[in-house]
């Protein structure tokens, strides 16, 4: 995450660097355009618009939100404070959790 001290401005992760990186680094067929592409700011690669979802959201909404925008992730925030973020993984894993419970109490 990328952050100017008061707010989040950007998001760098694995997918977006995978696209910076040319396949042909350390090949003979690399040109000066891929070693370039390496040299980027950080300003220039990453997204600029950042799923943001609030720490007091119910699950169900923040899966409601990664459906309906066909994100990856979500950025959880707590006012200004950056806290974690958060993929399907996480939340499948956490409605499971939910329904494991469930079935125990019955």
């Amino acid at each position: 995450m990328v952050s100017n001290g008061e707010k989040v401005i950007g998001l760098v992760h694995q997918m977006i660097l995978d696209v910076w990186n040319s396949p042909l680094l350390d090949t003979a067929s690399e040109q000066t355009v891929d070693r370039n592409i390496e040299n980027k700011r950080i300003h220039q690669v990453m997204r600029h618009k950042v799923p943001l979802v609030a720490a007091n959201t119910i699950l169900k909404d923040a899966v409601h939100q990664l459906e309906n925008e066909r994100l990856e992730y979500l950025v959880v925030i707590d006012g200004n404070e950056l806290l974690e973020c958060v993929n399907w993984k996480i939340m499948a894993n956490a409605q499971l959790f939910d329904f494991d419970n469930e079935l125990q109490r019955h």
